[in-house]
């Protein structure tokens, strides 16, 4: 599947750019104009939703943090074709503290996996993809187990301080278009609290 030229310049894609300004907009609004000085934005959870389902398709990673940066090792295991005949389902919640309840914020659908990958992850998604050994712009990903080491993951292109203060969850969420079975579903934590 080839995408266009000029998405693949982005540095971000255009859709995760929406969502980012969506967020730093919330932000804005929850913290008002006295913000601190920013925390440092740490990925605190990733995972399936459910460990005990055998999805289609599998992620299994780890974060662990060197220097004060956090990198991600472990492999994706792909019964069936990642982005074939399918869509994606990206639902954002916040909670204040640790202790809190989350919120829904927002909800991000898109109607093919392919392009929305690449609206939502940008450059990303190639870099992965010449990691795992497959040419830039693979999609849908062929059936098989992909593997990372160490992969850094640069949180920097988020603006710190007009993120809203406490926990942000994502709960990704990839269905068959023909049968509506979930074929994937992962959750993603990040933190950005006083240390």
């Amino acid at each position: 599947m080839c995408r266009d030229s000029k998405l693949h310049s982005n540095r971000i894609g255009m859709g995760y750019k929406v969502v980012l300004a969506t967020l730093v907009l919330i932000g804005k609004i929850i913290r008002g104009d006295d913000v601190p000085d920013p925390f440092p934005l740490k990925i605190v959870k990733m995972g399936m939703c459910d460990p005990k389902i055998d999805y289609p398709l599998n992620l299994d990673y780890k974060i662990t943090e060197k220097n004060g940066k956090q990198y991600m090792t472990g492999k994706s295991t792909f019964k069936v074709d990642y982005g074939r005949d399918s869509d994606f389902n990206v639902t954002i919640s916040l909670k204040k503290s640790k202790e809190d309840e989350f919120a829904q914020l927002m909800s991000v659908y898109d109607e093919d996996t392919c392009s929305g990958l690449y609206k939502y992850m940008g450059d990303m998604v190639d870099n992965i993809l010449k990691l795992i050994g497959l040419q830039p712009g693979t999609c849908p990903i062929p059936k098989g187990v992909y593997s990372l080491t160490d992969y850094y993951l640069d949180l920097s292109m988020i603006p710190y301080s007009m993120v809203p203060q406490g926990i942000i969850q994502n709960i990704f969420v990839i269905t068959d278009n023909n049968t509506k079975k979930v074929l994937l579903c992962y959750e993603s934590e990040i933190e950005n609290l006083p240390s």
